[in-house]
């Protein structure tokens, strides 16, 4: 029995109910919990440090192995804020700063709403920044909208839990798109300094310019998406290492 967790152990404590019936799964044999980031493996081994043996972060499983077309580039540069629109990715700031230099960058809203009312606290949004206003965005128009990107923003704030894993980014690596996210002690920004894959601010008053298309350090930037790909996005070699885990 596997339980394969996108949080935290801390909602467990809440209930006391909840964290003994847990207790209880972990004192079964043959029971595993797989984590995300090694950042929720960390919190979760030391919550339950008498089942540290049982709780392993194993890379991604299931994101696709499909090759997206990259088209070319022209102009000027594409930002895009990619995935649901909700509360935690600066999107009020982004919304003012785009407005404000409309005639410098493009900037798209690429994703759906979560709900009818994060559709409504979120109506201040200019529509001409939205691909859609739908509560749900297919994946496939996602891909396609995405893909001619210059920059993929991931300024997630304190509304996020900086442990949990940021798909987009595998989704950044995987169309060859460089990402912009804050500097801080979490998951994401550790991804991005490791393969310098981004630009990585301290705080949103440093949104101001960034590296064209054809410079060296955008390019820099694209062989740091495609080390990325190569090192984490290998499934089946992900899939071993969970089938070692679960039977070893």
């Amino acid at each position: 029995i596997v339980i394969y967790t996108l949080f935290g152990p801390e909602k467990l404590f809440e209930s006391k109910y909840r964290l003994f019936l847990f207790k209880l799964f972990l004192n079964l044999n043959n029971t595993k919990l797989i984590t995300r980031t090694r950042e929720l493996e960390r919190s979760w081994k030391k919550c339950f440090a008498n089942f540290h043996y049982k709780i392993k972060y194993i890379p991604p499983l299931d994101f696709t192995n499909q090759i997206f077309q990259r088209p070319k580039k022209k102009g000027k540069l594409n930002f895009g804020s990619v995935g649901q629109i909700r509360n935690g990715k600066s999107l009020e700031f982004l919304n003012s700063f785009f407005l404000k230099n409309k005639n410098k960058n493009n900037f798209s809203i690429i994703g759906g709403y979560v709900n009818n009312k994060i559709k409504k606290n979120f109506g201040f949004l200019n529509k001409k920044f939205l691909i859609s206003d739908k509560i749900f965005l297919k994946f496939k128009k996602i891909i396609v909208k995405a893909s001619g990107l210059d920059y993929i923003i991931l300024l997630y704030d304190n509304f996020f839990d900086k442990r949990n894993e940021v798909s987009t980014l595998y989704l950044a690596a995987k169309l060859g798109i460089p990402v912009i996210c804050f500097k801080n002690a979490g998951w994401l920004f550790k991804q991005v300094k490791k393969f310098k894959c981004g630009i990585i601010i301290n705080s949103l008053k440093e949104f101001s310019k960034f590296p064209g298309r054809k410079s060296k350090k955008y390019k820099s930037y694209l062989y740091g998406l495609k080390k990325m790909e190569q090192n984490i996005l290998q499934i089946e070699k992900n899939k071993k290492k969970l089938e070692y885990f679960l039977f070893n």
